[in-house]
């Protein structure tokens, strides 16, 4: 019995395609994530996989992850992790990290201008600890 729906059969879309499609379908829907442009999502969870290749699996920097974090929280860690210097990914904790999230969200929901600026601006100039340009 074939529990994929008859139109991805009829297609030959394999099952990890489907839940591909699937997952981008339903986090399009939810309005509780940082970045909404699902291009822009997907590079920046590939550019994100790529760094982890960078560091022991069994660190704190995958750890941090197997918490309960919101979708927000951890697309905006996330984002961090991936375009961070690496120096600063060597040189300061994952609690650093995920407090200077809360921040940066907190600003965001609490401040007029948070509300208005688009989110590329927030995502590389609002979130980063520091701007080096």
């Amino acid at each position: 019995m074939n529990i994929l729906p008859k139109d991805i059969v009829e297609t030959g879309l394999r099952p990890v395609s489907t839940l591909l499609l699937i997952t981008m379908i339903l986090m399009s829907c939810s309005s509780n994530h940082l970045i909404h442009d699902q291009k822009y999502l997907l590079a920046s969870e590939r550019a994100f996989d790529q760094r982890k290749y960078l560091v022991n699996k069994d660190s704190a920097f995958t750890r941090v992850f197997n918490k309960k974090l919101s979708p927000e929280r951890s697309e905006a860690l996330k984002f961090l992790y991936a375009y961070m210097p690496l120096s600063d990914l060597a040189d300061y904790s994952c609690a650093f990290f995920l407090a200077n999230v809360d921040i940066s969200l907190r600003a965001r929901s609490e401040t007029n201008w948070g509300k208005k600026i688009p989110e590329e601006i927030f995502l590389h100039y609002v979130l980063p600890c520091r701007v080096n340009n």
